[in-house]
């Protein structure tokens, strides 16, 4: 039951390990006869039940250790058959009670000292086992939500099995089934003749559940029936035969007949891992001694092989370090071979809000030819430009700009795995010097007792079960001491292949080049990253084993028979030698853990990265500069990061840039026009006390204007090339246009347009000449000037005139 439920369990089962727990043993403790029969998982937690003893079991697929508790069944001769975990609260179901042969459903609180309850099924069902035809509940599930409950009989009357489907109801502390809408239970799966169904599982991650379908001896399957999104089976009728199914046939028929085949409990893993389980059901049937059939205890695959868990026999390979650090398969590491385009980025944004700059303004020049370079000429200041450099070793060089950019700091350095000596562990363990152990001798009466070979033990009346008791640990030991050196062997070889790995890389760093470069083709990054990963997967492999086999061995040595046989003071070979084992191991250990943290993927990833860029001449591309228009320049260097490198030290002149050509300007000048407007002289004759007569005098007209003018120039600087002498004084020449007044006798506005030069770069002097449009005025010609006038006359009138005009003043660039 591959479920996000039973957190809280795999807690409460560490609480309730010394207060309800019995005891705890490794997994060959199944070799006894338990009959176990059923299976569920949370996690990396197994669960299991036994049918007769009483017994509820947790293995710890991490820490391979098993944990014994106490059921309590309240019926103590009924059989178990099914178990499930949801949370605190175990449910399981016997196939024939104490007083009868109605199966039945338990539910009970993990760690409480009360008895389980039993629940009542909705529409009470027939479920009597008649121990022929008729056949009970076999199997129980908890959907991950904790609301529904799966009952399985395991065969009817009529040859099929029947699955029961019940809500649960949580009400404080007490539960209770109750029917779902819609659902009328039993549904019928439809199996062919001797089959059954003994077991079920919920796979976390999908809308199915699995059935174990056996025919014992024959055929055995883990059927997928498919669930809605209720949890709920499609139709009433199930044909078994036409489900999608796992075939574990041919690999439980190949078991040897010291296994059980009896497949009844499966369940998965929060890895989704697949695990069956046997009932030893020909075993002895004493739970306290090793049955003549052991309990199987498997990891099961897809493609239907079976991977032996409880085998004390296997080899080291053949153990769950396996399956938790299988091989990387060729190919795995799927890497993508398109280029990332980093210019698609420069079309995204809202337009309305944001402004685009796909193209900036390069400095652009080749490394391997610094005789040219590109600078722009139209760049405008708050623009943003880029420099840009061709066929330049960035590990070589560090490449500065007057504006701090996104460069690599530091010079290229290749990481290290560090130095591994799995020699030094050689010797560690010492050959056991000559320990022989004695069969005591007996007097014959003869006189000849042998007295040269004294009994280690000292006693001629110890007995040959104490003698047998310490071969054994002798030969124990000798086995791990052996197992060591294969596994130190083991350790020798990668080391030595990782070394070759890595020197490979120092020859590229020597050489100052790589395979991207080289007579070797293109660098399979793919295929080099592979290499690593299978090293650093045997590496964790191997760890794992190692470790395993270091519980094992402390195991035997903590066990009561070996501490008094180490304590005795005429073992003292033996008990070193045992302290030797076991340092080696741990030693190992850690040699091969320092091992694996010096090739973790980090690591490797940047030896890679190095590596594919040690020589490669690429293009430097700096981010965005933005020009701030005061200091139109940017400084250049390339300096070694290597200091032991020899390679030459880079500093460009200052690169400024051509300032733009074009410019616009604004200022006020003072004018000079060359209007003239007439003025005329008024006198006034007093005839009389009631009259005065007026005479006009034409005077002399005035000579030009002076004015003041606001001034808009657009104009072109000129060239240093042509006109070296004028550029350095920042001269250019312009057209002019704008407004102005004279500050005559009479305030007369004017236009004005001309052309002209400034002088200066920003703030500048500008000289404006051109055509000026404004009134003037003049004195009529329908008027006689020598004639009287009674009043004063009005013979001046304003006409429309151009004149030339002379300006000069402020103006300032943009």
């Amino acid at each position: 039951m591959s479920k996000t439920r039973l957190y809280s369990f795999f807690l409460m089962s560490v609480v309730t390990t010394c207060v309800w727990g019995q005891t705890m043993a490794p997994l060959q403790e199944l070799r006894k006869g338990y009959q176990i029969s059923s299976l569920d998982a949370v996690g990396n937690q197994l669960y299991f039940v036994s049918e007769k003893c009483d017994l509820f079991f947790s293995y710890d697929l991490i820490w391979k250790q098993l944990s014994t508790y106490p059921l309590d069944h309240p019926e103590k001769q009924a059989e178990v058959e099914g178990v499930a975990v949801y949370g605190s609260t175990l449910f399981y179901v016997t196939e024939s009670s104490a007083d009868g042969n109605q199966s039945k459903v338990w539910v009970k609180q993990i760690g409480s000292k009360d008895v389980a309850i039993e629940l009542s099924l909705p529409d009470d069902p027939d479920l009597t086992n008649d121990g022929s035809q008729n056949l009970g509940l076999e199997g129980i599930e908890v959907s991950s939500s904790g609301k529904l409950l799966y009952l399985v009989r395991e065969r009817n009357g009529e040859g099929n099995a029947e699955l029961y489907v019940y809500n649960i109801n949580y009400e404080g502390d007490t539960l209770s089934l109750s029917p779902i809408d819609g659902v009328t239970n039993p549904y019928t799966i439809q199996l062919g003749a001797g089959e059954r169904i003994t077991g079920l599982d919920l796979p976390g991650e999908e809308n199915i559940l699995y059935l174990l379908h056996t025919k014992k001896g024959v055929t055995y399957h883990a059927d997928k029936l498919p669930l809605d999104d209720k949890g709920l089976p499609l139709d009433i009728k199930i044909a078994a035969a036409a489900l999608e199914s796992i075939d574990f046939t041919k690999s439980t028929n190949a078991l040897p007949p010291s296994v059980s085949s009896n497949l009844e409990g499966i369940a998965s893993t929060s890895g989704q891992q697949l695990y069956l389980t046997s009932d030893n059901v020909q075993g002895t049937g004493n739970c306290s001694q090793l049955s003549t059939s052991r309990t199987l205890l498997a990891l099961a695959k897809t493609d239907g092989t079976l991977l032996d868990l409880t085998n004390p026999g296997r080899l080291p390979e053949s153990t769950a370090c396996d399956l938790l650090f299988p091989d990387p398969l060729p190919g795995a590491l799927s890497l993508s071979t398109t280029p990332v385009k980093r210019d698609t980025c420069c079309s995204r944004g809202d337009k309305n809000k944001e402004i685009n700059h796909s193209n900036f303004p390069r400095v652009h020049f080749d490394f391997t030819c610094l005789c040219t370079i590109t600078i722009p000429k139209d760049i405008k200041r708050g623009e943003f430009y880029q420099v840009v450099i061709d066929n330049v070793n960035l590990n070589a060089y560090d490449i500065v700009l007057n504006a701090t950019d996104t460069v690599r700091s530091r010079a290229l350095q290749f990481p290290g795995f560090g130095a591994l000596d799995p020699t030094k562990l050689a010797g560690l363990i010492t050959a056991l010097p000559g320990i022989e152990i004695l069969i005591p001798t007996v007097s014959d009466g003869s006189g000849n007792n042998n007295k040269g070979r004294q009994p280690l033990l000292g006693s001629q009346t110890q007995s040959s079960n104490k003698i047998n008791e310490i071969n054994r640990l002798v030969e124990s030991l000798g086995d791990y001491d052996r197992r060591f050196r294969t596994y130190l062997t083991r350790l020798t070889q990668l080391n030595q292949k990782l070394l070759a790995l890595e020197s490979r890389y120092r020859l590229y760093m020597t050489t100052n080049q790589t395979s991207l470069n080289g007579a070797g083709g293109t660098l399979d990054l793919e295929q080099e990253f592979h290499q690593f990963l299978t090293v650093s997967v045997q590496l964790s492999r191997l760890k794992c084993q190692v470790d395993e086999e270091l519980g094992k061995l402390s195991g035997i040595l903590a066990s009561p028979t070996n501490v008094e046989l180490l304590a005795n003071p005429q073992l003292k070979e033996v008990k070193a030698y045992a302290g030797e084992v076991k340092a080696a191991y741990s030693g190992l250990s850690d040699l091969i853990g320092k091992a694996i943290d010096r090739i973790k993927p980090d690591r490797v990833a940047e030896l890679l990265r190095s590596a594919t860029t040690l020589s490669s001449t690429g293009t430097y591309v700096s981010l965005p500069i933005q020009m701030n228009g005061e200091e139109a320049k940017v400084d250049i260097q390339f300096l070694p990061k290597d200091s032991f490198s020899n390679l030459q030290k880079f500093v460009l002149p200052t690169v400024r840039f051509p300032e733009n050509p074009f410019y616009w300007s604004v200022g006020s000048s003072m004018y000079y026009a060359k209007f003239e407007p007439e003025r005329i002289g008024v006198t006034g004759v007093r005839q009389n006390d009631t009259s005065t007569v007026y005479t006009a005098q034409e005077l002399d007209p005035l000579n030009g204007e002076i004015g003041a003018a606001l001034l808009i120039r657009g104009g072109k600087r000129f060239s240093s090339d042509e006109h070296p002498k004028l550029a350095s004084l920042g001269a250019g020449w312009h057209v002019a246009a704008g407004t102005g007044l004279s500050l005559g006798e009479v305030v007369r506005p004017r236009g004005m347009l001309g052309i002209g030069l400034t002088f200066g770069h920003d703030h500048s002097l500008a000289v404006d000449a051109g055509l000026i449009v404004g009134y003037s005025t003049v004195v009529s010609d329908a008027i006689d000037l020598d004639q009287d006038f009674s009043e004063p006359p009005n013979v001046l009138q304003n006409n429309l005139q151009s004149k030339i005009f002379l300006s000069i003043g402020y103006a300032y660039r943009f």
